[in-house]
């Protein structure tokens, strides 16, 4: 997965089951290719979380401090990983 942020950041990215369960995790602040090898073969999702402190982790917002929630975003299909098969996919958000 090549993924290409249009502002710099630090972001953290989760490869999902198709459950929505986390497989794996990822963090960058730039452009950057991700790889993830001994996949098991089935349909996995991609979610981008814009981690804007920098804490590694998604923050909820608090109302009385009026912080709004870590802006989480997901890649717009599901991919089908097959057995002995390589996927390469680009995002630009």
């Amino acid at each position: 997965m090549t993924v290409h942020p249009k502002q710099t950041g630090h972001y953290i990215f989760n490869l999902l089951s198709a459950k929505g369960d986390p497989v794996a995790v990822s963090y960058f602040a730039s452009p950057t290719t991700l790889h993830f090898t001994r996949m098991n073969p089935g349909k996995y999702r991609f979610r981008i979380i814009f981690d804007s402190n920098g804490n590694k982790k998604w923050d909820p917002g608090n109302y009385l401090e009026k912080r709004l929630p870590e802006k989480v975003i997901y890649y717009g299909k599901t991919i089908q990983l097959r057995a002995n098969w390589d996927v390469n996919e680009s995002w630009e958000f």
